[in-house]
């Protein structure tokens, strides 16, 4: 099944949601079945109601990323070639040999294949870092590096290849670990240039990560939780007349910053029938029970267990008055 980019959530086409009355489309293509309403070619995440086709689109090849962005990525294995042809070849007892442009072309382009794979884990990093305390250096720090780094290779093949006119094993071995890996440092920072290109244009294409929106966030995660607490409780969720006997209050939320997952409490009301003290009359009685939520940035459970007021009051959040899933 495809994931949804925006929650980490799988998703089908037939279970993806109307933009305009929230149904689910089916098979219908452009029209809903339900409301009518034209979708113009938009499908939301039944998870976080986001609109999937706006991903679905951004599916390019390798060869389509290269003529888009990825060209700047291959200027210094052209400039490789082009130094080799127009001075190298010409100088041939210097310390350069022919396998040292084959060895920084390769791997350069392997380094731009696997950047490309990687292309958004960049996009996820910027913006984790604008939200929870992320791990990790820049998407431009990075960049400064990889130019410093080639410049510092560049000038120091140039100080050996005058330093030493006259070839020996061990000396082109010396030159070639500095020349060979120039290209390379230049090959990742112009293509990560180009990425940083390519992101600040898909922003503005498709929805930001859930974890920005802390209420989006939120909102997945209660619901999740209730359908849990649905399945642990028995499925039957109203009673003989068919009203809902369950309701759901959030009553704190707190972001945790060490990992941009959520941590939130919520208090289910629970009715039920039981008897007088005669044990004949069946009389409806609320009950209250608080749980305790824990979930990763997007939205994944790892823990829902019950709780008490106390254990609530020593986490430091902050609350949020309006009820979430108030009936269900």
């Amino acid at each position: 099944m495809p994931i949804c980019r925006t929650c980490r959530g799988e998703y089908d086409h037939q279970s993806c949601l109307c933009p305009s009355c929230g149904q689910p489309l089916g098979r219908s293509s452009n029209l809903c079945h339900l409301c009518g309403a034209d979708t113009n070619g938009k499908r939301l995440c039944p998870r976080c109601k986001s609109d999937v086709m706006a991903w679905e689109r951004e599916n390019f090849s390798l060869v389509q990323f290269i003529q888009r962005w990825g060209a700047l990525g291959l200027l210094p294995s052209l400039a490789d070639i082009g130094i080799w042809a127009l001075y190298w070849r010409l100088q041939p007892n210097s310390l350069y040999h022919p396998m040292m442009t084959v060895l920084s072309v390769s791997m350069s382009q392997v380094l731009l294949i696997l950047l490309y794979v990687k292309r958004l884990f960049w996009r996820e990093r910027w913006w984790a870092s604008q939200i929870y305390h992320s791990k990790g250096s820049p998407l431009t720090l990075t960049i400064a590096l990889g130019f410093i780094g080639g410049g510092v290779l560049g000038m120091t093949s140039f100080i050996l290849y005058k330093a030493w006119p006259e070839a020996q094993s061990w000396q082109k071995l010396i030159f070639a670990a500095a020349y060979a890996p120039m290209y390379m440092l230049f090959t990742l920072a112009f293509t990560l240039l180009a990425i940083q290109d390519f992101m600040d244009r898909l922003d503005q294409r498709v929805p930001q990560p859930i974890f920005v929106h802390t209420h989006r966030l939120l909102n997945v995660v209660v619901d999740m939780a209730i359908k849990n607490l649905h399945v642990l409780n028995g499925a039957n969720v109203h009673d003989s007349q068919g009203r809902a006997n369950r309701r759901y209050e959030v009553i704190k939320v707190m972001r945790i910053l060490e990992s941009g997952g959520i941590r939130v409490f919520i208090r289910e009301y629970k009715l039920a029938e039981r008897p007088d003290k005669e044990g004949n009359t069946l009389t409806q009685q609320w009950s209250e029970n608080l749980w305790h939520i824990e979930a990763d940035r997007w939205g994944h459970i790892q823990l829902l267990q019950p709780t008490n007021m106390a254990a609530i009051s020593e986490d430091v959040g902050y609350d949020l008055n309006p009820t979430l899933g108030a009936e269900s």
